[in-house]
């Protein structure tokens, strides 16, 4: 009876084991994904505060960004209820804000 026992519970942990895992399925061969660059944290705050000061709005958050050339990125910022965006380098040389 104890051996039936102990099957039955190493049997009940290791499916615990098992189902509790998650694993991401496998990409399909000949799947398409667009890899997009973004732009360093540091550079999305940095428009975030430049256009805090130059538009004048309380609250603008990052809201996404892109690579649009080697060394330059276009960031879109939430700005007092509505958008603007900035393109800044990787130097961090802010060259626009709209």
């Amino acid at each position: 009876m104890m051996k039936i026992w102990l099957v039955a519970a190493a049997a009940l942990s290791l499916g615990a084991c098992q189902s509790s895992s998650t694993s991401a399925p496998e990409p399909q061969s000949g799947a398409v994904r667009a890899s997009v660059v973004t732009a360093p944290a540091d550079l999305q705050l940095l428009c975030a505060t430049e256009a805090q000061t130059r538009l004048g709005a309380s609250d603008v958050l990052p809201v996404s960004s892109s690579q649009t050339e080697p060394g330059r990125y276009t960031v879109l910022l939430s700005a007092g209820g509505g958008q603007a965006s900035c393109v800044v380098t990787d130097e961090g040389v802010i060259e626009s804000i709209a």
